[in-house]
């Protein structure tokens, strides 16, 4: 199963890269040399994407960890990779899932902190609902992270 977790952790890793390229490489260029944007939002976007970056440097050259974190539980070391417990995979996609969540709500909640306490018509009655989402979410993903155990136990007994 950590082989497993490994190569999907790699995977996620190139995709969310491809997907840097695809989407921010040049808008953002775009932004940063741009003289009409306050240099706050500028701030904010390079603080992301360098959040964004530490996080595919883990995905990528730090996945032996991650893996070792996610299947901590398991103790399936001895059998064959053929005989994969739904069980486990179940957690591990959980636990994957929460990484995701985390690679792409962590550096879009920097870059809306910093944006949004740039601007002059700032209200806290208007944003509260957007940042409070935006604290969910990253709450959503670490629990995911760090319970996949426990919603995979709690899930397999209930149904």
């Amino acid at each position: 199963m950590k082989k497993i977790t490994l190569i999907v952790l790699k995977l996620m890793a190139i995709y969310f890269f491809v997907e840097f390229i695809r989407t921010d490489l040049f808008s953002g260029t775009y932004m940063v040399m741009s003289d009409q944007i306050a240099l706050v939002t500028k701030f904010g976007y390079i603080l992301s994407k360098i959040l964004f970056f530490t996080i595919l440097y883990f995905l990528w050259f730090k996945a032996a960890q991650i893996s070792k974190v996610i299947n901590r539980s398991l103790h399936i070391e001895n059998l064959l990779e053929k005989e994969i417990d739904y069980k486990n995979l179940f957690q591990i996609i959980i636990a994957l899932s929460g990484i995701i969540i985390l690679a792409t709500a962590a550096p879009d909640f920097i870059e809306y902190i910093l944006e949004s306490s740039s601007a002059r018509n700032f209200t806290i009655v208007r944003e509260l609902p957007t940042f409070l989402a935006k604290i969910i979410e990253l709450a959503i993903g670490l629990y995911l992270f760090w319970k996949a155990h426990k919603i995979t136990k709690y899930t397999f007994e209930r149904f």
